[in-house]
């Protein structure tokens, strides 16, 4: 072969073998680069994954409803010891804890096996404080109910665990409620979510405009302070109990504004602290020694009248209570009027009240309180009807139906039983729902 051919040859073969070589290393390259982008990207999928699941987490967390724990104290009076039975068991759930106070004219045999029936059904969050004599209108009821908030303090609350409570809410037997106490700190976790400083929230009914002035201008007393049961019940049956003895020589003096609201509220805990252990508090308190209709306004004078407290009060306790109505005329206010005697006047108020409770009941187990069960709380009538089979209070106190619901709580799996469903939300709990938005709302933009 001649040299140029072999020449030509020779750098034909040099060109392809470069070129495969060339091709080789640009796809070894190929691979190597598209090994590592489908690692990069795989990582950098999995890491933006991870970065949701975190943010929807983070979500999760903040939109949760804290695990809101109530104290509920009911002071239980001889007109309405019949409807304690329904009320403890519709009120009853393990997670939270109650006082109970029976006043010293209540039948002494029915009360003993009330008491009886508790301690033998080992209901642990369930506390009789002991009896004080009391006078209806003095000061006596607001040293009771302080009386509770200390005892109460004292005790976490649930059967089991020792978490503290959170809100402190105050009933008499007379009261019934709307919700049940699931779906009842279902809509006080709504005030928690809302505000950071939710400990410091407290639930009044304020009467903005009020003539009661003339209740400090006289000196009133009560007789319940003499610790006499035969005296106040004297003065009950004649109806001198708190009749004013003489013009308050100080009535002009008064250095601080007399705040007017039910007796009926729903405070946090550190303003429950503050009432029972502050001495601002107690000042008030001796101030309103002989003031008449003092539950109606020492509390909230006191949380009023404090700098810290007078900017945390949510004008709204959650109770329908009517005192007047158009079609039932009345000389006095001086008591509401007994929901169940005019149960089909008042019903469609209080389907849309959203509010906790009702008051005031008369009858035991009466057609208003059933329809509340059935079409407001949305309770199980099979599991209601057996309320109807147990012996009247004034025979004996049953407690088998409170043991079963007891039973039926400490189960995880059927908790769920007493509380709305998470998917079909009744018409009255949304309610609340709304207007406790509205109040939080209103209260944040108030006090910006």
């Amino acid at each position: 072969m001649p040299n140029w051919r072999h020449n030509v040859f020779m750098f034909k073969r040099a060109i392809f073998t470069s070129l495969v070589i060339t091709l080789t290393l640009l796809c070894l390259i190929t691979l190597s680069v598209n090994r590592t982008l489908n690692i990069w990207f795989s990582r950098s999928a999995m890491s933006l994954l991870n970065s949701d699941i975190q943010l929807e987490s983070l979500w999760l967390r903040s939109s949760s409803t804290r695990d809101i724990r109530v104290a509920y104290f009911i002071q239980v009076s001889t007109s309405n010891l019949h409807l304690f039975n329904r009320l403890l068991y519709r009120l009853y759930d393990t997670q939270h804890v109650y006082a109970v106070h029976f006043d010293c004219p209540c039948n002494q045999t029915t009360v003993d096996s009330i008491i009886r029936a508790i301690q033998m059904g080992n209901f642990s969050n369930i506390h009789i404080i002991p009896h004080e004599t009391l006078t209806y209108s003095g000061i006596s009821l607001v040293l009771n109910t302080l009386s509770a908030m200390t005892y109460l303090l004292k005790y976490p609350a649930g059967t089991s665990s020792q978490k503290e409570w959170d809100f402190f809410i105050n009933l008499s037997g007379s009261d019934y409620p709307l919700l049940t106490p699931c779906d009842q700190v279902k809509v006080l976790g709504e005030a928690v979510n809302m505000i950071p400083t939710s400990a410091y929230i407290n639930f009044l009914q304020i009467f903005e405009n009020h003539d009661s002035e003339y209740r400090r201008s006289l000196l009133y007393l009560d007789p319940a302070l003499t610790m006499n049961r035969k005296l106040v019940s004297e003065n009950c049956l004649e109806k001198k109990a708190l009749n004013p003895v003489q013009v308050h020589p100080f009535q002009h003096y008064f250095n601080f504004t007399l705040y007017k609201a039910e007796a009926w509220m729903i405070l946090s805990r550190e303003a429950v602290k503050y009432l029972t252990c502050e001495s601002f508090p107690r000042w008030m308190l001796a101030s309103f020694v002989n003031t008449v209709s003092s539950p109606e306004h020492y509390f909230v004078t006191v949380l009023k009248g404090s700098s810290i407290w007078k900017n945390t009060i949510i004008p709204f306790a959650f109770r329908y209570v009517r005192w007047i109505h158009p079609k039932l005329p009345r000389a006095s206010t001086q008591h509401p009027f007994e929901l169940d005697l005019h149960g089909d006047l008042f019903w469609e108020d209080i389907y849309e009240s959203g509010c906790f409770f009702a008051r005031k009941f008369s009858q035991q187990d009466s057609l208003l309180q059933s329809r509340i069960d059935s079409e407001i709380a949305g309770l199980n009538s099979t599991l209601l009807n057996d309320l109807f089979q147990l012996p009247r209070l004034e025979e004996s106190f049953s407690i088998s139906l409170l043991s079963k619901k007891k039973q039926l709580l400490e189960d995880k799996r059927l908790r769920g039983y007493f509380c709305s469903s998470a998917v079909n939300f009744s018409y009255h709990f949304n309610r609340s729902l709304e207007t406790m938005r509205a109040l939080i709302t209103r209260h944040l933009r108030l006090n910006v």
